[in-house]
């Protein structure tokens, strides 16, 4: 009877301990991937690579080409398809905020 709160303290302690020895290694692993691309940005290819990629940079001497959607570029430019991709009320906008205060203040109807 005596050993017991003493058990069940010790095997609190156990977990907590292997909580934090995960949380330790969690950390490390994102220690090791913040320095590996710590490493990356400071090799200039890397940098320049990244620049093409995320910024559509060019260097001197090249030409930049933009491949775009002509089936996207079409529905854009055309105003019925946008006209019919905007939703049409039933009622006016006063009604809706009317309705939408009575069902937020738990009151039906009106």
């Amino acid at each position: 009877m005596l050993i017991l709160p003493y058990f069940q303290k010790w095997l609190v302690q156990r977990s907590q301990i292997e909580t934090a020895r995960s949380q330790v290694a969690q950390a490390q692993k994102d220690v090791a991937s913040l320095e590996a691309q710590r490493r990356r940005w400071q090799d200039d290819d890397y940098v320049k690579a990244q620049a093409r990629l995320r910024l559509h940079y060019v260097l001197p001497g090249e030409t930049a080409y933009v491949v775009q959607d002509r089936a996207a570029d079409e529905k854009a430019s055309d105003p019925k398809s946008q006209a019919a991709d905007v939703p049409q009320a039933r009622s006016p906008w006063y009604a809706n905020v009317w309705t939408s205060a009575q069902v937020a203040g738990g009151t039906p109807g009106g």
